[in-house]
């Protein structure tokens, strides 16, 4: 059925006979949905003979295994065709090689896709998105005929000359700031980048952001603070949705949006591993021109894979618990440094105090707070954007403490302390709206790690209590 449904929905649109090369990996779960399509399915075993026979046969779509990405003396980003970014690439993973991904980031990409999830969902969203791409390259091949056809005129059409010069301008700024997405490799949030994009684009006025809440039955406007960004109110769907935004919500949204807004207002329909967009931006423009002069599609289609690149990187490869032990275990870990002088790691301890957070979460008892999904998140994006390998522990609730190799302690000390200080708290409540604006400012603060010493730090903040 779902293999009929991407019959239905792609065959229309891709082009028959489509060359698709698969390298590194087989099996019908990836042969059959492409088979569907209508296109030609080519498998190598490695980067070598598919490289011999792409310089003969031009390929219309790579998916290549991550493990396959260099042999010898060849890397996949030294081949023309990749280097000119002429051959669109999907990178097929399984959760055992998603480490591997992290050498992919710097290579344009449709995507990717885990042979270890259910390929033909995976294979209809990828394969929409390939759509959007041929649809885009069939439009720049005519808009750069129309170029030439209307360049020989132009200088008796002083009005259309003006037009194409503000195209021109227009698309220069977009690949200015997709020229610019790398360089937010470090931030762990998507929603930053496109503040940081949008609040240097001279066109955009302002700028808002919807996304799902948790619990899949309420739209929600990210919590940011800058001078562009429009804070919409929050909208219950009246059911639980678990495929993204459906239809019917982004008309809600759309005309929620308007109505605060106002005209020249572009929707970008933002996806990842669902069906429906997992989030919809909307862009105030300047001027009409802007907003119809303008291929908005573009700018939503990299944004798509710069989410997809995000989510990827939050993925639960790994899951919190590896990281987090008991307190019994953690004051082992402390005593061993007295005890087995030899053998034992020398450590630094790190507190982080979240009880501005917790008194927050229990002095507003009507106010759900999803406390599972927030110290799962926390862990595992302080996990991917450190280095340094660490261990925590939650002696007392309000508090977590972190163990690491002693050389290392200030340095994650300063990570721990910038990461926490731009954590997204805000949206582990189901209704923040009705949460008085607060700054959370958790504390960071070095304790010695000797067991005597970290428990009289423990009593010290019973004390407290």
């Amino acid at each position: 059925m779902q293999e009929a449904n991407i019959q239905k929905t792609v065959k229309q649109k891709l082009i028959k006979k489509h060359r698709v090369t698969i390298v590194g990996a087989y099996g019908e779960s990836l042969e059959e949905p492409l088979k569907a399509t209508g296109s030609d399915v080519i498998f190598f075993d490695d980067l070598d003979s598919f490289w011999r026979d792409s310089l003969k046969n031009t390929p219309s779509l790579l998916m290549i295994h991550v493990k396959k990405m260099s042999v010898k003396d060849k890397a996949l980003k030294d081949h023309p065709l990749i280097k000119n970014l002429q051959l669109p690439i999907i990178f097929i993973y399984e959760n055992s090689s998603a480490p591997l991904l992290f050498s992919t980031f710097n290579l344009l990409s449709l995507g990717y896709l885990n042979l270890n999830l259910d390929c033909t969902g995976q294979l209809k969203a990828i394969l929409n998105r390939y759509n959007q791409f041929l649809k885009k390259d069939k439009e720049i091949a005519s808009l750069k005929k129309s170029k030439s056809l209307l360049g020989k005129n132009l200088d008796n059409v002083p009005t259309r000359k003006d037009s194409l010069v503000k195209k021109k301008t227009l698309f220069e700024n977009l690949f200015q700031i997709l020229k610019d997405l790398p360089t937010y490799d470090s931030l762990t949030d998507f929603n930053k980048v496109c503040e940081k994009i949008f609040t240097k684009w001279d066109i955009i006025q302002s700028f808002s952001i919807y996304s799902i809440n948790p619990t899949g039955q309420k739209l929600v406007c990210t919590e940011m603070q800058g001078q562009k960004y429009r804070k919409l109110p929050a909208l219950w769907l009246g059911q639980k949705t678990e495929e993204g935004i459906e239809f019917y919500a982004q008309n809600m949204a759309s005309q929620v949006a308007i109505e605060i807004m106002g005209i020249n207002l572009v929707t970008l329909k933002i996806f990842g591993a669902h069906n429906d967009p997992d989030k919809l931006i909307f862009l105030k423009v300047d001027n009409q021109e802007s907003f119809l002069g303008f291929d908005w599609q573009v700018l939503e289609t990299f944004l798509s894979g710069a989410f997809s690149k995000f989510e990827l990187n939050n993925t639960k490869i790994f899951s919190s618990s590896s990281l987090m032990i008991q307190p019994w275990d953690f004051m082992a870990k402390l005593d061993a440094q007295k005890w087995d002088v030899e053998e034992a790691q020398r450590l630094s301890v790190i507190n982080i105090d979240l009880e501005n957070l917790f008194n927050l979460v229990v002095n507003t008892p009507k106010v759900r707070f999803f406390w599972g999904d927030f110290i799962n998140e926390f862990i595992i994006k302080l996990k991917n954007i450190s280095s340094i390998p660490f261990q925590a522990s939650t002696i007392q609730l309000g508090h977590v403490s972190f163990l690491v190799d002693q050389d290392q302690g200030s340095d994650f000390f300063d990570t721990v302390k910038k990461f926490s200080s731009h954590f997204p708290f805000w949206k582990f409540f189901e209704d923040y709206d009705l949460i008085l604006p607060k700054d959370i400012n958790p504390k960071v603060k070095m304790v010695p790690s000797s067991p005597s010493a970290y428990y009289k730090f423990y009593k010290d903040l019973r004390n407290e209590i």
